[in-house]
């Protein structure tokens, strides 16, 4: 007579694994949330506030000259969402755009060289590329995998190519500025419902947005540092 296996053991198991797990999501979400309650804190203080508010109010207002440009509030952060005219399923910038990147690249440059030395890291500036909610059709891309990565690669590669043209017209590179370029596919809808048809050209976007580090601005100005900040002419 065969005896019947002890299926506790592996239940055991399975609900500790679980635990571990659900205790390390924990532990992550509790940091990032403990890291913005902290830069919130440190924005608080009206002096740290002012002095980011007047830097992001400089670089913000060089790319509010691009086409179209929307500035919204977003957390911590100052965000410019930009309808880059990219096609369906594209990522490449029209060659009637890019004088636009040129020009706004420049006054960037520009702006960053009126702040004193070291400021000019202060405000990091990331390039959030964005797709709609449209899949690639099955016979067009036939692997359940690769239809899911889709949006994921084009919104990345739609941040790379603004990335890339700020290094290729001005050599605003993320070696020597603080910048850097992220995909968000269709996670981060502007408008909604991200299903409709309507929708579907203005969440194919780029957003430009510029985060404060806070830690490093009060840090300075305890050291009795300020960072003086000339606009640069429209």
């Amino acid at each position: 007579m065969r005896h019947r296996l002890n299926p506790w053991p592996a239940v055991a198991d399975l609900f500790s694994g679980l635990v571990v797990a659900c205790f390390a999501a924990l532990v992550l979400i509790t940091a990032t949330h403990t890291n913005v309650l902290e830069s919130l804190r440190r924005l608080a203080k009206p002096e740290v506030h002012a002095e980011s508010d007047q830097m992001l109010k400089a670089l913000t207002a060089v790319f509010m000259r691009l086409p179209n440009a929307e500035i919204r509030e977003c957390g911590i952060d100052r965000c410019i969402d930009v309808p880059v005219p990219f096609e369906v399923n594209d990522w490449r910038i029209a060659e009637s755009y890019r004088s636009n990147i040129s020009d706004v690249c420049e006054n960037y440059k520009k702006a960053l060289a009126s702040f004193p030395l070291g400021c000019d890291r202060e405000i990091q500036l990331i390039v959030e590329g964005h797709t709609d909610s449209q899949q690639p059709n099955e016979k067009r891309v036939t692997d359940p995998k690769e239809r899911y990565l889709f949006n994921w690669e084009l919104s990345s590669k739609r941040a790379g190519s603004i990335l890339y043209e700020l290094k290729a017209d001005c050599g605003v590179t993320k070696e020597q500025f603080n910048i850097m370029a992220a995909g968000y596919a269709d996670t981060n809808p502007k408008c909604k419902p991200a299903d409709d048809p309507h929708c579907y050209g203005p969440n194919r976007r780029t957003t430009l947005r510029f985060h404060p580090d806070a830690e490093i601005i009060e840090g300075r100005l305890q050291h009795g540092e300020r960072c003086v900040v000339v606009p640069v002419p429209k």
